[in-house]
């Protein structure tokens, strides 16, 4: 009831009973966000994190690629600042926003970060890896399989931004990382 929520918000995830609750209204955002109800996809995950800003079911990284998908800078700024995480999501997340801000220099900067944490996930971005339905089993950092992962959260993000995904084609040809097609250099 309203007690129980107003005497633990915020410290939900200790609470096993609360638990299969979370659980339940992620797989609800889960929905939202597939069926196309975007904005309560995105209220049930600012929900979760309120109810757990430690963040231990990882829904500021599904929150990130709502925001990201939906063209919300500032509002992906914002979290990515707060949950200030060094994984591979975060770091291609804050190159987006860069190019989304058309910081060039900052963008710079996230794209030699992000290849450091995980270069697989480009191939990934670019459309220029095997598809992969499934989500992996076993996930390590800086690993093809985490790329996959990346892709699947913010990937549509990047192919809503066309420019984007142009500049960093353009950027990993010009490092060297890719080589143009035929067609291309035409």
């Amino acid at each position: 009831g309203e007690e129980f929520f107003a005497e633990f918000m915020g410290d939900f995830w200790p609470l096993v009973e609360a638990r299969p609750y979370m659980r339940a209204i992620k797989q609800l955002a889960e929905v939202f966000w597939a069926v196309g109800r975007r904005f309560d996809a995105i209220e049930q995950y600012v929900n979760l994190l309120d109810l757990d800003p430690a963040d231990h079911m990882g829904n500021s990284v599904l929150l990130l690629g709502c925001y990201l998908s939906m063209g919300e800078v500032q509002r992906s700024w914002d979290l990515l600042e707060e949950y200030d995480d060094e994984s591979a999501l975060f770091q291609w997340g804050w190159l987006l926003v860069f190019l989304m801000s058309d910081d060039e220099d900052a963008s710079e900067d996230a794209l030699k970060n992000a290849l450091e944490v995980n270069p697989f996930v480009a191939p990934h971005l670019l459309g220029m890896a095997e598809p992969v339905e499934e989500t992996p089993s076993m996930v390590t950092i800086g690993s093809p399989e985490e790329a996959q992962v990346c892709f699947q959260i913010i990937g549509e993000a990047w192919e809503h931004n066309p420019m984007a995904r142009i500049w960093l084609h353009r950027r990993l040809v010009e490092m060297g990382l890719i080589t143009m097609d035929k067609d291309e250099k035409g």
